[in-house]
């Protein structure tokens, strides 16, 4: 009976196995890192692809998580795929009705852009709820807004959505705000529908330039490219094309935060800076050493001498997604910072994880108030989202002593590897199996 209760008491301690980031902070980072294709734009374009009849190629796809739960998708509808050396050849002329209520669904946020696609192409779509990261209320009411404005009907019933597209239409939608993912529904569907079409307070971030550029070299006709209300002239015929993908404006931001914060003459590329145009605004506040040569930045660390004011905001404001890498780059410093995150109301699970290693960081609201430290230091940390896991790799890579992060398979939907490019630079990081507590 002693031994039982013994070993079950054992038992119930242990914690399971994971995969997780050991970091050994501290050290300076030189050499080169080389950008991915943008992990946001390609998840518009995998779903846009179907509308051509013709055979899609798309360069500089990378090798993420999102992108194969999407390919997952595809060939679940008859899509041929072949996806090597970060080119992903579509073709679907063997594409076949699915119901979307498959477990990939849920998986990611941007399997809702199959909505759109299903929508024009087969005038009913029944789909479930969308995945992705738990950032805090993310309604899709502006998307259904926009289908509704194109002749949709739209049933939801328990977290499923029947979408009949018989009497679709040409239509005027005006966002009430900005959105990504609703202008680039708005887009696919509008592009399918014969007539004209104008949507108004559209996104404008590069990903939409680039959902059009793609588009129009399949055969749509859209004007307004890059301001905030187009015209799209529905129903012509797409054919095939071949593409190339932008490069990852956040894995930039993400690298040349963590070079201001350690880089000897760090080299990113390539670079477009048109893209990042709000972080390197800040860079200049605050005296950042960068530089960029032709597609290029080289960037060293520089002390932050001083408290800055950040808005996010829809491009070409500064972009949530870099927010949480910014508060770890701001949480060492000599002043106090405030960080206010405009998008979402729920971005804020990274503090509580810096605060165990030593930030001092309150949450107002929806303000992000960081009181500058002398240092970080080690310990088990948590990424329970994509960009909070990777602030908390560089809070790791920051800090005194070792840290420990969970959250691999966040980093990894939208981070082409991120354990081996900081390798590369010099960082002492690995993945390592661990026996730790459940979350």
């Amino acid at each position: 009976m002693s031994f039982f209760l013994t070993s079950f008491i054992h038992l119930t301690k242990r914690g399971t196995m994971e995969e997780v980031i050991k970091i050994k902070g501290g050290k300076k980072l030189s050499g080169v890192v080389n950008i991915s294709g943008s992990k946001n734009n390609c998840v518009s374009l995998i779903p846009a692809a179907l509308l051509s009849k013709g055979l899609v190629v798309i360069h500089n796809i990378p090798p993420i998580s999102d992108v194969y739960r999407l390919v997952d998708i595809l060939e679940k509808c008859g899509v041929c795929i072949t996806y090597t050396d970060n080119t992903l050849i579509i073709d679907s002329s063997n594409l076949v009705y699915k119901d979307l209520t498959m477990p990939e669904m849920g998986k990611l946020r941007a399997s809702y852009y199959f909505y759109s696609v299903f929508l024009g192409l087969f005038k009913y779509v029944k789909a479930n709820t969308i995945g992705g990261c738990r950032l805090g209320d993310r309604p899709i009411d502006l998307h259904l807004y926009a289908f509704k404005q194109l002749g949709a009907n739209i049933i939801e019933e328990d977290g499923t959505y029947i979408f009949d597209g018989t009497n679709l239409k040409q239509g005027h939608i005006i966002f009430e705000k900005s959105s990504v993912g609703a202008t680039v529904n708005a887009i696919i569907l509008a592009t399918q529908i014969k007539g004209k079409t104008i949507i108004e307070n559209v996104a404008m971030e590069p990903e939409i330039t680039e959902l059009i550029n793609f588009l129009c070299e399949m055969g749509a006709k859209i004007k307004g490219k890059g301001t905030n209300t187009l015209i799209i002239y529905g129903g012509q015929e797409m054919h095939g094309v071949e593409f190339s993908n932008i490069p990852d404006r956040i894995e930039v931001g993400t690298y040349a935060l963590i070079g201001a914060s350690l880089g000897n003459n760090l080299k990113i590329k390539p670079v477009i800076p048109e893209h990042i145009q709000s972080l390197l605004e800040l860079f200049n506040v605050l005296n950042i050493n960068y530089q960029i040569k032709n597609d290029t930045m080289i960037i060293s660390a520089s002390p932050i001498k001083q408290g800055v004011v950040i808005l996010t905001s829809p491009f070409p404001g500064f972009p949530t997604d870099l927010q949480q890498p910014l508060t770890t780059f701001l949480s060492i410093s000599n002043g106090t910072s405030v960080i206010i995150e405009s998008i979402y109301h729920n971005r804020f699970a990274h503090v509580k994880e810096l605060n165990k290693m030593g930030a001092n960081i309150n949450i107002n609201n929806m303000n992000i108030i960081i009181h500058g430290v002398d240092t970080l230091n080690g310990t088990i940390v948590s990424g329970k989202d994509l960009r909070g896991a990777a602030s908390l790799v560089l809070a790791g890579l920051m800090a005194k002593g070792e840290t420990i992060v969970r959250g691999l398979d966040y980093i990894n939907r939208g981070y082409e590897n991120m354990i081996v490019k900081l390798k590369k630079i010099h960082a002492n990081v690995e993945i390592v199996s661990m026996e730790l507590e459940e979350q």
